[in-house]
């Protein structure tokens, strides 16, 4: 009997911790999804007022212009998943909690590479993507860029080196939803 009881108080404990952890991570998606937001409609007014963001992408930077307190080079969208997240210069564990962030390379030199959480409203439905899908990068300038997705790949959660040995010009991860995995999405950019 006593057995048993310790049992049933080991398992309610750990439905709470489940719960618990569950409620945790609703609302950092939606603070995220808020933050985001808030950058999107910085970004969009920043935008018209026609100032031009400068940089040189041969040295590997690209424009940035400062929302919100930080620096975002522009927005990705996939729009088949419902994407739409800024992008912000540098990656960070404080910038991925607003946005997207830039890991490396640059959308004119190629080989851009994006990362942001699994949070539903950053990278939560890459998973769901499907080859040949449009993904567009506006940069902060206004220039477009469009991309189809080429592949799609599952790396472990220390295979890092692996993003950049591709020689695709856009690469978008993400973390599974335990963390343990990497949910990677390669594009090529559109000819026309």
């Amino acid at each position: 009997m006593k057995r048993a009881m310790t049992f049933i108080i080991i398992g309610c404990f750990m439905l709470l911790s489940a719960g618990a952890l569950f409620f945790f991570n609703e609302v950092s998606s939606y603070r995220a999804a808020e933050e985001s937001m808030k950058i999107l409609s910085g970004l969009e007014s920043d935008m018209l007022s026609d100032t031009a963001g400068m940089a040189d992408e041969d040295d590997g930077t690209m424009a940035t212009r400062l929302v919100d307190g930080i620096n975002i080079v522009g927005v990705i969208s996939v729009p088949s998943v419902g994407i739409e997240v800024p992008v912000a210069a540098d990656w960070s564990y404080a910038n991925l909690k607003k946005s997207a962030c830039r890991y490396s390379g640059t959308a004119k030199g190629g080989r851009l590479i994006i990362l942001a959480h699994n949070y539903s409203r950053h990278f939560g439905n890459l998973k769901n993507v499907e080859k040949n899908a449009e993904v567009q990068f506006m940069d902060v300038n206004g220039n477009l860029y469009t991309y189809m997705i080429t592949d799609t790949e599952i790396l472990g959660k220390y295979e890092l080196d692996r993003l950049t040995a591709s020689e695709s010009d856009l690469t978008l991860f993400t973390c599974t939803y335990g963390g343990q995995k990497r949910i990677v999405v390669r594009c090529m950019k559109n000819s026309h």
